[in-house]
């Protein structure tokens, strides 16, 4: 396992597979799904450091860029 997913692992099976099926069930009857389906605090919270990750190396290039 990566030190990523490690430090996240306690061992023990987390959430309610009952309720994690039913969000993949209800998600799949939408017009227009989502690419992705965060099932959890910790996936939208490592989702949100991403996106926080990847908007400061793109203001960082902004500077790069030639205006259109």
């Amino acid at each position: 396992m990566s030190d990523t997913l490690a430090e996240y692992d306690d061992g023990e099976p987390g959430g309610d597979p009952a309720w994690a099926a039913a969000q993949i069930v209800a998600v799949t009857e939408r017009t227009n799904p989502p690419l992705r389906l965060p099932l959890g605090t910790d996936a939208v919270a490592r989702i949100n450091g991403k996106l926080t990750s990847v908007a400061a190396e793109l203001a960082d290039l902004a500077e790069t860029t030639p205006s259109a």
